[in-house]
């Protein structure tokens, strides 16, 4: 091969590679997602009834579950405290409150000389303002249909929407169980107005598997830690984990969302952090909108919510993120103020970072 063939081959090998290194990262870029800020309710059940007249809390069991199957969705951020703890009403009509923010997140706040978020006192809001604050983006809820154990000769014990169920014969002490089934539905509800965002029916047909072990109905009086070292917490894991993935998919055509939690002028401070897979250098939007309700904002009936102007009122870049909170640097305004509680929607992710060439 002559000299200008071989820089012909070797333009076309660094091309080739250039491409391919530009498809990964648009793939990196394209494969990070937001977890939507979700609040968990009840999961509803029956209890297992068993043949000696006990009950084992089953309703428990999924609730506990429920929480270690939206972490592996890698899809859902959620928190056990709301960000914005109220402490009282003053007489014209603002709440005094506390902000819940973890330790790290105090300190980045310290940090950077924002001592009013920082320390512990309060901090006044308008009730609207610390509700919207608190408010999620989507409530899950559901409900356990039926839960069956099925043993030899098709004894089964269990429960359906007309209530327990156990065949005749059954012992008092325990049941080989061949298959084990469950049944349930799940719903992703707005906060605002209970609208059904998702909804998944999980059947039993979906969830049968064969499990094949020795129950002793007394060890389930232990409580939930047996329940979960035998075959059938895999089975309402598999349940679960189908109603979660439903939902995620359905969620998908609701844009991520999350508020301002306060306006420093230079900075703006956003729920939302390294939980819900911020990076420094994402773009936030910012919109200011008007709800009116029918009685106390968050707890009454919302009549209104509009004034969602086309252009936001600032595009911020992230400059710091910290566990449940981010902090943004804007980029382009219109000059009106960012109200705490503003809507805050995703504008791009920043541009994935090239692995280095080895």
């Amino acid at each position: 091969m002559n000299s200008k063939k071989l820089i012909q081959a070797s333009a076309i090998l660094a091309l080739s590679a250039l491409s391919l290194g530009n498809q990964s990262c648009e793939q990196a870029k394209q494969n990070r997602e937001l977890k939507k800020i979700i609040d968990v309710g009840l999961i509803q059940s029956q209890p297992l009834v068993l043949p000696d007249g006990n009950r084992f809390d089953f309703q428990f069991v999924v609730n506990q579950q429920i929480y270690s199957v939206l972490y592996a969705s890698k899809a859902f951020a959620f928190r056990y405290q709301a960000p914005i703890q109220g402490l009282g009403t003053s007489s014209n009509g603002v709440e005094s409150a506390r902000l819940n923010l973890t330790e790290n997140d105090q300190g980045v706040l310290a940090k950077l000389g924002l001592s009013e978020l920082a320390s512990e006192g309060g901090v006044h809001y308008s009730k609207e303002a610390q509700c919207m604050m608190n408010m999620p983006q989507a409530r899950l809820a559901g409900a356990v249909n039926s839960f069956e154990l099925v043993g030899g000769a098709g004894l089964t014990l269990g429960f359906n929407s007309s209530g327990p169920v156990a065949s005749p014969g059954l012992s008092n002490l325990g049941l080989q169980v061949k298959v084990s089934q469950l049944a349930m539905s799940m719903r992703a509800l707005s906060p605002m107005t209970s609208n059904v965002m998702g909804a998944v029916d999980i059947t039993s047909k979906q969830t049968q598997t064969s499990v094949n072990f020795n129950l002793i109905f007394g060890n389930l009086s232990i409580g939930p830690s047996f329940f979960f070292q035998t075959p059938l917490a895999k089975v309402t894991e598999k349940a679960l984990t189908k109603g979660v993935t439903g939902l995620k998919d359905q969620l998908q055509s609701y844009p991520w969302q999350s508020r301002v939690l306060v306006d420093h002028e230079n900075l703006v401070t956003i729920i939302g952090g390294i939980n819900v897979g911020l990076e420094v250098g994402d773009q936030v939007a910012v919109y200011n909108k008007i709800y009116y309700w029918e009685g106390e904002p968050c707890a009454s009936k919302l009549l209104y919510e509009g004034g969602l102007s086309p252009e936001p009122v600032a595009i911020l870049e992230i400059q710091e993120v910290a566990d449940e909170i981010s902090l943004g640097k804007p980029i382009s305004e219109t000059g009106e103020p960012r109200y705490p509680g503003a809507l805050v929607q995703l504008h791009k992710l920043h541009d994935p970072i090239p692995a280095p060439s080895k």
